[in-house]
């Protein structure tokens, strides 16, 4: 009997501990998320550090690299889709899928908060995008291959304002 009672005060400690512990480790941990120079701004559920690798809410980082998400709630799938490329998330898998390509990451995908937490180095690296992780300032930085149309001064100024000398550089009055 003092056997029974031992083993039941050992396993109801284990449990705190280890609930203790996975509320610790999903907590915000005031971890940001910069894309292509922007810090993202997310709505409610920040990222998390798991395991050293950060895990970012859908709607944030991936709309903001420009990707589409949808949710299917009774497969529980969500789905990413952006220039070509085509994401998809089963939330209770510990993989995804890049156009059809199977991906394991270091660390699964989780539901927290009514939010799906994506690892974003997994992601980053699986569509082309580089990730830098500055652990001081707690932040990651995600590089996207984006192409921005850059115009010319002349080509801004002939388009743009029929005063523009260019043989003189300056506006006439």
């Amino acid at each position: 009997m003092k056997i029974a009672k031992k083993l039941l005060v050992l396993t109801v400690v284990l449990a705190m501990v280890m609930g203790l512990t996975s509320a610790t480790a999903f907590a915000n941990n005031n971890v940001r998320v910069v894309v292509d120079g922007y810090e993202v701004q997310f709505e409610d559920q920040g990222p998390i550090l798991v395991g050293g690798h950060v895990l970012a809410p859908v709607r944030g980082v991936f709309t903001q690299m420009g990707f589409t998400p949808t949710w299917n709630s009774s497969t529980r799938v969500a789905t990413l889709t952006g220039d070509g490329v085509t994401i998809v998330i089963p939330v209770d898998g510990a993989h995804f899928y890049v156009n059809g390509e199977a991906v394991n990451p270091d660390v699964p995908q989780i539901m927290l908060a009514n939010r799906i937490m994506l690892p974003i180095g997994a992601i980053a690296a699986a569509v082309g995008a580089t990730l830098e992780w500055n652990p001081t300032e707690r932040v990651a930085t995600i590089t996207t291959e984006v192409e921005y149309d850059v115009i010319e001064e002349d080509e801004y100024y002939d388009e743009k304002d029929e005063d523009y000398d260019e043989e003189d550089e300056y506006y006439e009055d």
